[in-house]
């Protein structure tokens, strides 16, 4: 199942891409386009961990995600 995640993700990114690629080819500003990208993201990741517990992870791996998350 990890694998198909990874495959989705990889297809996304590169579409993405593509689009970038072409609103700018146009001259238009891509920053719509990285917005809507953004949000897309953290609504599937936020679908996907849905079924995972904060207890489930050491609070050390917690806080070192949270930095690097908001270093980000």
């Amino acid at each position: 199942m990890g694998l198909l995640y990874c495959a989705l993700a990889v297809a996304c990114f590169t579409g993405f891409y593509l689009l970038v690629g072409l609103s700018q080819k146009r001259g238009s500003d891509p920053m719509g386009l990285n917005l809507a990208t953004f949000a897309v993201g953290a609504l599937l990741s936020a679908a996907a961990a849905m079924p995972v517990a904060a207890s489930q992870f050491p609070g050390k791996l917690i806080v070192i995600g949270c930095l690097i998350g908001s270093t980000a």
